[in-house]
């Protein structure tokens, strides 16, 4: 039995061919597979890029298939979670977090090819602002099982 020396990331890499991601459509073993792949990767010393795409041939995976399973993953879980949620029109800290998740979902649509130097600095300027706003809310872990608001916080208390 053959031993190698590989890192996480590797073995995160190997991990994704198994009999579930095969299904019954191949009829060697998993584990067989994956020895063969390592000891290829091995031998021609390839990065772990050349190991992921090599993965993802074997598993007929393509970057777009790829982007189409996590959006459809993505999907489902928040439907599931918007389904285990009970919503409150008032709810204001719904609201935000309803809002911060739409400006992440935002970003990714933004060609910052396209973005000037003024506008990156004040849309910067802005975000600080909101984040020293959040700062003054957030909590702060004082022992096993007390927490305190940051405006309780010892060391903003005047003496």
């Amino acid at each position: 039995m053959d031993v190698y020396k590989i890192n996480l990331e590797e073995a995160k890499i190997l991990a994704r061919i198994n009999r579930k991601n095969f299904g019954e459509t191949v009829k060697r073993r998993p584990s067989e597979i994956r020895k063969e792949i390592i000891d290829s990767h091995i031998k021609r010393q390839g990065t772990q890029l050349e190991l992921k795409k090599r993965v993802d041939e074997r598993l007929n995976l393509t970057p777009k298939k790829e982007a189409e399973k996590l959006a459809a993953n993505v999907a489902l879980i928040d439907i599931n979670v918007d389904e285990l949620l009970e919503f409150n029109e008032f709810d204001t800290e719904h609201l935000l977090w309803e809002e911060i998740k739409g400006l992440v979902y935002l970003m990714r649509e933004v060609d910052s090819s396209v973005i000037d130097d003024e506008t990156t600095e004040n849309v910067l300027r802005d975000l600080d602002s909101i984040k020293l706003k959040l700062l003054k809310f957030r909590k702060i872990k004082v022992g096993e099982d007390q927490i305190i608001s940051h405006k309780q916080s010892p060391i903003f208390l005047d003496n």
